[in-house]
Formats: structure tokens, C-alpha cells, sequence
């Protein structure tokens, strides 16, 4: 059975938990073209619970008169740009992880 037919309107490609930032390009871009053949939105997840915390993942989309909105017009609004626009509503962005280098890595 296709997933849309059960309800699903996206995914998420994107996540701040360690493990997750090991995925693969490829099959991070896998993901995103199933999304984009299928109509389905692409989201990150933060993770970021709270002060101290750097975020890895953020979702960029245009909400016309954001500023101005109550949280519950906000959320309605965000709801309906992703059913609306699926994958076009989001540009997912991420923090790139640090890789160790063997050599010291001087920047001056």
C-alpha cells in the first residue's frame, strides 16, 4: 500500500540526534525524490529542547504576515502551506557535522 493512501503528508529528512546525522547523502536525496515524485512535504526536526543547545536542522518557509499572527493562527497557517504547497512549502537546512581531522587543523 502507498504511504500517502494511509494518511501521510511528509517526512522527516532531517534530525538533530546523533545517530541521524550519520545518514547519507544519498539516501537523504533518495528520500527527497520519493517526497517530490509523491507530492509529500520534507521537514528537520530540531531537537533542540531548550536553552545551551545549538540547532542542527532548520525549516525555512514563507508565512506572508507571520509577525503579526497569534500561535494558533501561525501553526494553522504553517498546516496549510505545507498541504498546499507539499514539497516546495519547506527548504530544509543543516548544520554540517565536524569531522575530526587526524592533522591539527590551524585557521590562521
Amino acid at each position: 500500500m502507498h504511504l500517502k493512501n494511509l494518511g501521510m503528508d511528509g517526512m522527516e529528512i532531517a534530525n538533530a540526534v546523533p545517530l541521524y546525522m550519520d545518514i547519507d547523502t544519498e539516501l537523504r536525496k533518495t528520500i527527497c525524490d520519493f517526497c517530490r515524485k509523491n507530492g509529500l512535504f520534507v521537514i528537520g526536526g530540531s531537537n533542540n529542547h531548550g536553552w545551551t543547545y545549538t540547532a542542527y536542522t532548520w525549516n525555512l518557509l514563507r508565512i506572508n504576515g507571520f509577525r503579526d499572527m497569534n500561535s494558533k493562527t501561525l501553526e494553522t497557517s504553517i498546516l496549510k502551506t505545507l498541504k498546499r504547497d507539499k514539497f516546495e512549502a519547506v527548504e530544509v537546512v543543516n548544520r554540517v557535522k565536524y569531522e575530526r581531522q587526524t592533522e591539527p587543523f590551524w585557521l590562521f
